[in-house]
């Protein structure tokens, strides 16, 4: 899974228990790499050329996220209608 990913291309998918554990730990240490940053670290900039401080990549990666659980999200139901026939 990533920017550079062909899913055509692969021959072995990570089973939903797999996938699900690695966002589990991925969420821990998302947290622990997050929470002890202080409000000046948070505010630093780390994009000079568009002015964006670690605090907005932080936010601006998470939204992303949630952007692609939405698209996950409505993926599942097009697929539950197509097996349906409703």
């Amino acid at each position: 899974f990533s920017w550079h990913s062909e899913p055509a291309t692969v021959t072995s998918w990570p089973t939903v228990d797999q996938v699900r554990i690695a966002l589990r730990d991925q969420l821990q240490r998302l947290t622990a790499a997050i929470e002890p940053l202080s409000p000046q670290q948070l505010a630093k900039v780390v994009d000079a050329a568009r002015g964006r401080t670690l605090r907005y990549s932080i936010l601006h990666g998470l939204h992303d996220e949630a952007d692609h659980q939405g698209e996950i999200y409505l993926l599942k139901k097009m697929y539950a209608k197509r097996a349906t026939g409703k």
